[in-house]
Parts: C-alpha cells; structure tokens; sequence
C-alpha cells in the first residue's frame, strides 16, 4: 500500500477556503499523471498503477510488487517497497524537510530503508562525475575516467568497511540492502558509457575485455550477491545485461532484425542453448568471471524474456522449452522459481485472462470510450508522443499502410498527451493521417496503467468484435482476413 499526503501552510483562515485550496492544488497534482512503475527485473515488465489525489491532496493506492525493490513513483522520487507494508510519502509543500521536498516513511523493512535512503544517496551516490563520450576517438579520455571511478568504488568499499554513520541504528538486513544498493549505483555509473555508445560504434573484443577487467576481483561483492535483486536500481540489470555480460544477448540481437520470420521449432532452441553456452565461455575466458554468478543468472534469465517479448519465441510450446533450455544454468532456486512464475505470467498474457477477467478499471472504461466511435473496424492504436523520434518515425513509416487502407474497414488512432497545437506542427507538414487522439497526463497514466506500459511507441490492435489482440506479430491485414 502507498499512502500519499501533503503537507502545506493554512491556505486561508476559513475552512471552506483550505478546501477550496486543497481541491484545486489535488486538481493540479493529478493532471501531471502521477503514477508508480513497477519494472520486474526478471522479466522485463512494467507494471504501471496510476495515482488520483482527493480533494484533500491525498491517496491510497495498492501497488503489487513481485518481492522487496525500488519502484519508480513518477513524477517525484524513487521509494523501496515491500509485499505488505505500507509506505508513506508527504509532499512537503514549504519545502523545508529537504531540497526535494518530500517525505518518505512506512511500516517494516520498506520504511526502514526510505528514512535512511534520501541521505545516503545524496552522501554517496548523487556526487558522480559522469563522462559524455562522443565517438570513439575519446576512448583513451574514456579508460583514464573508468580508471579515477573505479578508485572512487573501491574507496567506497573502504568506507563500508568502516561503518556508515547514516545506517546507525539500522537492522543488519536493512543494512546490507543499502550497502548493496550503494556499490550497485558505482557499478551502474561505470558501465553507463559502455551502455550508451560504445556498444554500438565498436564490436572490438579488446575494448570489451579492457573495459571490464576490473569485475574479476570484485565479482564477489559486486556481481555474486543475491541482494542484487532487492537492493539495485532498476535499470541495474540492463546496463550490465548489455555492456559486461553482452556475449549472452548477441544471438538474439542478432535475429532481432528477423523478429517476423517464423523459426523452425527446435531449431531457435538449440541456437540459444548454444548461445548461452558460447556466451558464457567467452565470459569466463575473457573476463575470468564464474559461468554461474547471481548477475550472470539474471541476466541469462532477462534475454530469454527479451526474446518472449520481440515474438522471437511465438508460441507455448517454445516458450516453455526457452525455459528449459536456460534451466540448467540456473543454479540459485529463487531465480529459477521466479523465472517459471514469469513463464507462467507471459502464457497467460498470451491468452489475454489477465486483460479479460479483471475488474474494469478508469483505464478499461477511457479505452472504451476512445474506441467506441469506431466500433466495427480494426483498429491499430499507436500510443505516441513527440518528444519519441521512434515515434515519429514509426509514424512516418506506416503512411503508405494508412493510405492503402484508406477504403478498407479499419482506423489507425495516434493517442498522445501532448496538445493537439503542439502535435500540429508534425502533424500537418508530414501528412500524418489518421485519427488523432488528444488526452491529459492523467488520462495517459490510467492507460499506462491498463496496458502495463512505460516506453513509446506502443502499439495495440483491436479486431472488428472489439477485443483487444496481443499476440505476437499480429498485424492489420490478418485481422482484416479474419
């Protein structure tokens, strides 16, 4: 549970004016789309629970999280939550608590850690001097800054060492959770540049092996720690899924491209069985990391759920032998165990149960709303924004699909939360067809919310009876045939 409550000077001497104040401050709060993001470091979902102020300026909503984790409460801060406690977040509307004018407390473990989380970050996380890099010319600049941050990691290891005096009076679980979250967020920054560019402007194995050879050392408390999972940030996975352990995705980025193309059943699974294998031969080989530490497990366990993701694996059957495949690889039981939930939560989602079966929701009945006017058409809804280029560019692209369609029994509708006067100077010169649809942030959220969306474009399709369809690679012109 989430409990949210602001704090604020007496807008005035009578209570009907305080009201009054409370009302429209409660109205301003919920245009902005206050809402909580739940990513599962497992398997890449975004769970996405939209917030509404009362009148008073508070709100109670429930928030189902997988196991202990940061969760993103946008547009503020960052809380750590657990499976029943209850967390408390105070706008501060004087903005004398702290500079970022909130409170953050709670019940159990959650609010042990929320007291304490705002003042450790900002005393040894928050001072980092982050390296933009431009092209490969600079990776020499680029080493010498690794190399200051890595001293600067291992002072901070130093300095755990010796005890932090912001965790006095803290439980030894409590602790070691802020500990790792610590020595994560290092890790996290020196990875970042890796992540950003040179992935994509070098597949030079040396730079690779050079950039990482510190992991060895440390892979005990920075790599081999089970704490990983409910102590990092949550992109933590991601940076190191893509950067230190990369070997392990290149056989799916690879046909990634080929995402339409139907495998052969059996075949797929042996390449990524290999895959795995190759990958971690050549982790271990050049990086001299163990084949079966905590973050090589997630992120082998990540890039199969990539592949459920991007329709590389389309059907039951496959999904299921994805799994077995990865299995054996999987040595920490609770992975394993929540790599079969995941599997489990993915056919599900497949047969469309967790859309069908839950109660109506604010988003169930604004969607409604939205598609009504084009009952007995399919319908291809395309959530966008203009400040995503892959949305415009996406956009771009399907205007010959628009047109050619322009007589069939099928509609194409933009949703975005931008103004249509913004949108308009895209709009209009590039010939975007279409039905434009224009909605607040709030509205957005509960979208957000029924779709389990964060990142744009994102794109649903609704056949002629009016059920939504999200199977893999499904498409305007099989449901026109259906």
């Amino acid at each position: 549970m989430l409990r949210g409550s602001i704090s604020m000077p007496t807008v005035g001497n009578e209570l009907k004016e305080q009201a009054a104040g409370l009302k429209k401050l409660s109205s301003l709060l919920n245009s902005i789309g206050p809402r909580v993001e739940v990513i599962d470091p497992i398997t890449k979902k975004t769970d996405v629970f939209a917030i509404t102020f009362n009148d008073d300026c508070t709100f109670n909503t429930k928030i189902h999280i997988p196991h202990p984790m940061f969760v993103a409460l946008l547009p503020f801060c960052n809380l750590y939550m657990c499976p029943g406690d209850t967390v408390d977040f105070v706008l501060d509307g004087m903005i004398k608590t702290n500079k970022k004018g909130f409170n953050i407390g709670g019940t159990g473990l959650s609010g042990e850690i929320n007291r304490v989380i705002t003042s450790v970050d900002k005393a040894y996380c928050n001072n980092y001097s982050s390296y933009d890099i431009k092209d490969a010319k600079q990776i020499d600049s680029l080493m010498t800054w690794r190399n200051v941050q890595i001293g600067r990691m291992d002072s901070m290891v130093a300095k755990i060492n010796r005890g932090l005096p912001e965790l006095k009076g803290c439980s030894p679980l409590a602790s070691d959770i802020v500990l790792t979250h610590i020595l994560a967020w290092h890790l996290q920054m020196i990875a970042s540049p890796y992540f950003i560019v040179l992935r994509d402007i070098s597949s030079d194995q040396a730079l690779w092996r050079n950039y990482f050879d510190f992991l060895s050392p440390r892979e005990k408390y920075l790599l081999d720690n089970p704490l990983l999972m409910v102590s990092a940030d949550m992109f933590f996975f991601n940076r190191l899924e893509y950067t230190a352990f990369r070997p392990l995705t290149q056989k799916k980025m690879s046909i990634m491209s080929h995402r339409k193309k139907t495998f052969v059943f059996g075949d797929s699974l042996q390449s990524l069985h290999t895959a795995i294998a190759k990958g971690l031969q050549q982790i271990n080989d050049e990086l001299h990391l163990s084949s079966n530490d905590f973050t090589s497990q997630v992120c082998m366990i990540r890039d199969v759920f990539s592949s459920f993701q991007c329709g590389i694996f389309d059907n039951e059957e496959i999904k299921a032998e994805a799994i077995a495949s990865v299995a054996p690889y999987i040595t920490n039981q609770e992975l394993l165990r929540l790599a079969i939930l995941g599997y489990h939560d993915y056919i599900k989602e497949d047969q469309q149960s967790c859309i069908d079966n839950k109660p109506a929701s604010k988003g169930d009945s604004l969607f409604q709303r939205i598609i009504e006017p084009y009952k007995g058409n399919v319908l291809y809804v395309d959530f966008w924004s203009m400040s995503c280029g892959p949305c415009r560019a996406g956009m771009l692209d399907m205007r010959d699909e628009v047109e050619a369609n322009k007589d069939k029994p099928v509609k194409y509708l933009y949703i975005t939360y931008d103004t249509e006067e913004h949108c308009r100077s895209f709009l209009e010169p590039n010939n975007i067809k279409g039905e434009h649809i224009f909605i607040s942030r709030s509205e957005w959220a509960h979208l957000q919310e029924k779709f389990n969306f964060s990142g744009i474009p994102f794109v649903v399709h609704v056949d002629r009876q009016g059920k939504i369809r999200r199977e893999p690679n499904i498409n305007v012109k099989e449901l026109l045939a259906e």
